[in-house]
C-alpha cells in the first residue's frame, strides 16, 4: 500500500492512500479534522490573557516614553499604542514560539527513538535550549516507564471514517503495548487526553 502526502493542501496535511485493490483515497489528516473542533474555554482564556498582557505592557512602555512630554491627545496616544502592539496577535506569537519548541523536542525524541530501534538516525538535530528541556523531560519519562519502541512514525487511516494520520510511536510502556503521542505542554489538557 503506497502513501503520499500533499503538504500544499488548503488546510492541514492530506494523505493519498493507494489501497490493495488499486483504488485510491485522498484523506484529510486527523489534525485537519480536529482543527474544526473547539479547543475549549482554556485556550480562549489563554489567548485573551496573552492579548491583555501585550496591551498592558505596550501601554506602560508608551506611558514611560511620553510622561515627561506634553499631554498627548487621546487619538494620538491610541494610534501610537496600536502601532506599538503591532498587527500580529500576541497569542499567535506565543503559539509560534511554543510550536517551535515542540517541533524541536519532537525531532530530538524521534532521533533518539530511531537509535533505540537500532536504525540510523542520521545527525543529531540542532534544537533550542527550551526544546532540549522538553526532550529531557521525555527522556526522564522514557526511563521511568521502561519505554521500548516497537515502531514509530507510522501512517494509519480509517476506511470507515475516511481520515488518516501519522502516529508518533507504538511502544512497550510499563510492560504494556501502548500508542504514544508526544505533546509538549505544561499539563495534559482535556482535548489531548484520550
Amino acid at each position: 500500500m503506497a502513501v503520499t502526502f500533499n503538504p500544499k493542501a488548503k488546510r492541514g496535511q492530506r494523505y493519498h492512500i493507494e489501497r490493495p485493490d488499486g483504488s485510491t483515497a485522498y484523506l484529510p489528516s486527523v489534525t485537519e479534522i480536529l482543527d474544526v473542533v473547539s479547543k475549549g474555554e482554556a485556550l480562549v482564556q489563554w489567548a485573551a490573557g496573552q492579548e491583555r498582557d501585550a496591551v498592558v505592557e505596550a501601554a506602560c512602555a508608551l506611558y514611560e516614553d511620553v510622561k515627561s512630554v506634553q499631554k498627548l491627545a487621546k487619538e494620538v496616544f491610541a494610534s501610537t499604542l496600536v502601532a506599538r502592539i503591532g498587527k500580529v496577535k500576541a497569542w499567535r506569537r506565543e503559539l509560534e514560539k511554543a510550536g517551535e519548541i515542540g517541533t524541536g523536542a519532537h525531532k530530538l525524541i524521534e532521533w533518539n527513538t530511531r537509535k533505540l530501534l537500532g536504525q540510523d538516525p542520521g545527525p543529531e538535530p540542532p534544537v533550542s535550549d527550551k526544546s532540549l528541556w522538553a526532550y529531557m523531560a521525555w527522556d526522564d519519562w522514557r526511563k521511568s516507564v521502561g519505554f521500548e519502541p516497537i515502531f514509530m512514525e507510522q501512517v494509519v487511516w480509517s476506511e470507515a471514517h475516511e481520515y488518516a494520520g501519522t502516529l508518533d510511536a507504538v511502544a512497550m510502556v510499563n510492560g504494556k503495548r501502548t500508542l504514544v503521542d508526544y505533546k509538549t505542554a505544561k499539563r495534559v489538557y482535556p482535548e489531548t487526553n484520550f
